[in-house]
């Protein structure tokens, strides 16, 4: 399947691409209990999702019956059912809290189907928008899922199949309303949020939202203690007193079309593979597309993925360590609960919680989906890369370019962090040089970039023949780029500080080996080292 890093260049098939990936990872992939509070831990706390769990069974998304002695019981007038919502949830809050994933008091009953691709991206979207807007984080999504694209549209993957996952992570920028009698040609159709609520909702009488504070549902700082139990009934009994909001208020969430040129590997915050039943297999996809997305986006230090079934989902991490998995019945506590977390984290989360190197500046630009030679000859002999752009300034145009393009975050800029031995230095990315395809290990890129100077002292950098167009151009507060270089960039996830430490001291050692004695210019190697800690957020 690859050589030194490089694909082979004829098509594999799914099956052996499922046995070639599970070969790939065998004996570095485990079972981390905690991957969700690892993940999304400071996007949603257990609390907030406790909070949106008890919203959803106030819509009737989701229904839950205690258990006693392996029986279930219905619940019996409302009044009481409140009070059980609440007990329920509380205990599913515990279990996640405790990480204790087996055990349940309750049996939950979804009332949204997961078994289909459009199915899942729906019960996703679902689930983030009504937790968000029970937690007061309505504003802040910027995710949602959206299902595979029409089937007679090829979508080649590195490998030189088609590959297309079942459903995709993507900016809520592609959602929309047509407002047209026929959907655009680089529109697929979608169906909403909105249209899925009022078809699954067992509550239509809501009323609006209430001007009145709301509880307190942050995380807890990592110097506090957890919630207590009680405290969670208290919590969750305020808000219940909060009126939800009607259904008719989720205008917003009424497109009907999704613009497919966010569609691209390149613009994928997650993917995701769908079964009926398979969860194993589900896994195994999954894993391929987190693959594919690692080698489009070279600034990833992980990559993450999702597999969902009738009754079960699993979220996976892939890094330089490995690949972690966890996978919950949703229709227990601490699954119920956690399915809710996964699915508002995946809503909420920014780059760098979805994996991308705090060091790395992304810039939104569009890039052509295919060009011609003439096209690819301008593009690459012009520094302004005409057909690589802002793309803001391809809308502003108002040009028809816009529909011929693919959107997407591209790393255009990389600042080192402060070192002791060397100052924060800014580069440019000019393009990539090398990469390497494997889901897990260090995933090395070289880079083609040329170092910002900043001032004037820096200007001996600058060959002879530049300075005074370089003087100029400090001056006048403009950028000014000296290279090229060949930065190269490795990822570590290392916990400890003694790890890191030795790790930095035999870097050291290696950057000095061939360094003649006494003479400190001719040290190879690099001129400064970035250890893993430094990007520890």
């Amino acid at each position: 399947m690859e050589v030194a890093g490089r694909p082979h260049m004829g098509t594999v098939t799914r099956e052996e691409l499922q046995q070639q990936m599970d070969d790939h990872v065998a004996g570095r992939r485990w079972t981390s209990d905690g991957l969700v509070e690892h993940v999304f831990g400071e996007v949603v706390s257990v609390p907030s999702a406790a909070v949106a769990l008890l919203a959803l069974l106030r819509y009737g998304m989701i229904t839950v019956k205690p258990i006693l002695d392996g029986d279930t019981f219905s619940s019996p007038v409302v009044a009481v059912a409140e009070e059980l919502w609440v007990d329920a949830c509380a205990d599913a809050a515990s279990a996640s809290l405790r990480q204790s994933h087996q055990d349940t008091k309750y049996e939950w009953t979804w009332n949204l189907p997961t078994g289909q691709e459009h199915e899942a991206a729906l019960f996703l979207n679902v689930l983030a928008v009504l937790g968000a807007n029970a937690t007061k984080q309505q504003n802040a999504i910027c995710h949602l899922w959206s299902t595979r694209f029409k089937p007679d549209s090829p979508f080649i993957g590195y490998f030189g199949q088609d590959l297309r996952p079942d459903i995709t992570c993507i900016s809520t920028r592609a959602f929309q309303k047509s407002n047209q009698p026929t959907v655009l040609r680089h529109h697929k159709i979608d169906p909403s949020i909105l249209s899925h609520l009022q078809k699954h909702s067992l509550t239509t009488d809501v009323s609006p939202p209430a001007q009145t504070a709301s509880p307190e549902l942050t995380a807890p700082s990592s110097t506090s203690t957890l919630p207590t139990c009680d405290q969670l009934v208290d919590m969750l009994r305020t808000s219940l007193q909060e009126p939800l909001p009607r259904l008719d208020q989720y205008q917003e969430f009424s497109y009907d079309s999704v613009n497919t040129d966010f569609i691209c590997w390149e613009g994928f915050a997650s993917t995701g593979d769908v079964k009926q039943t398979d969860t194993l297999t589900a896994i195994t996809q999954s894993m391929i597309y987190m693959k594919q997305q690692r080698l489009a986006q070279p600034h990833l230090r992980f990559v993450i993925g999702l597999a969902i079934t009738g009754h079960e989902f699993s979220l996976t991490r892939a890094d330089t360590m490995g690949v972690e998995h966890i996978t919950l019945d949703i229709t227990k506590d601490s699954g119920a609960l956690e399915m809710v977390r996964a699915a508002m984290g995946f809503a909420l989360a920014n780059d760098i919680t979805l994996g991308c190197l705090p060091g790395f500046e992304l810039c939104e630009k569009t890039c052509r989906r295919f060009a011609t030679a003439e096209q690819k000859t301008q593009a690459m002999t012009g520094r302004d890369h005409p057909d690589i752009r802002p793309a803001t300034q391809v809308r502003e145009s108002g040009h028809d370019k816009v529909h011929t393009m693919k959107t997407a975050k591209f790393p255009t800029f990389f600042q080192t962090p402060p070192d002791e031995n060397a100052k924060k230095e800014r580069y440019y990315l000019d393009y990539l040089v090398d990469t390497r395809g494997s889901l897990v290990g260090r995933s090395t890129r070289v880079w083609c970039a040329y170092r910002q100077i900043t001032a004037y002292g820096e200007l001996e950098s600058v060959d002879v023949r530049d300075r005074n167009a370089a003087k100029d151009a400090l001056q006048k507060n403009e950028g000014v780029f000296v290279g090229p270089f060949a930065l190269k960039i490795q990822n570590t996830m290392i916990d400890s500080a003694t790890s890191s430490n030795s790790l930095h001291t035999e870097i050291r050692k290696a950057v000095e080996k061939d360094s003649k004695e006494g003479d400190e210019k001719a040290k190879a190697g690099a001129a400064c080292i970035l250890t893993p800690l430094q990007y520890v957020s």
